[in-house]
């Protein structure tokens, strides 16, 4: 069986109803081997989660249409407040160093002024460039959990 000749929704549709065991995949330590028809298909589906099937837009976008445009909203929504804590801080900030504050606090929030500095940054892109070896020898791997971009337009 090669499970990239299909995309998760052909296979469910064709192979829906088969038990795990026939794919050779893993199936609940509580199998009654298609006892229950409901349990088969919930087992079916856990077995399926890390099986890696031909891509398809077109069903993804149809099975997630309603997540993805509450995301849509929300980066609309976290867009707006961001842009308005941007100036309600911007404004606080002048109001404190107009009228001298370096600290306000009552029972909902603490406000402390921090004073401007110059400071430095590691420019590593320079150092990598200039240093290769000694940069590949302070580096270490990492691992990146997997994530999404969602951009607004």
């Amino acid at each position: 069986m090669r499970f990239k000749d299909y995309t998760r929704k052909e296979f469910l549709e064709k192979y829906g109803h088969n038990c795990p065991i026939k794919f050779d995949l893993p199936v609940f330590p509580i199998c009654r081997e298609g006892e229950d028809e409901k349990e088969c298909r919930m087992c079916l589906e856990n077995s399926l989660k890390y099986v890696e099937f031909k891509p398809s837009i077109n069903d993804f976008v149809e099975y997630n249409a309603t997540a993805i445009d509450e995301l849509r909203i929300v980066e609309y929504q976290v867009k707006m407040l961001s842009s308005l804590r941007d100036k309600l801080k911007g404004d606080l900030l002048s109001q404190m160093e107009i009228y001298g504050v370096d600290k306000f606090e009552d029972d909902n929030v603490d406000i402390i002024y921090v004073k401007g500095c110059m400071g430095t940054r590691f420019d590593s892109s320079r150092f990598k460039k200039d240093f290769p070896g000694t940069y590949k020898e302070y580096s270490d791997p990492v691992i990146i959990g997997a994530n999404i971009n969602f951009k607004l337009k």
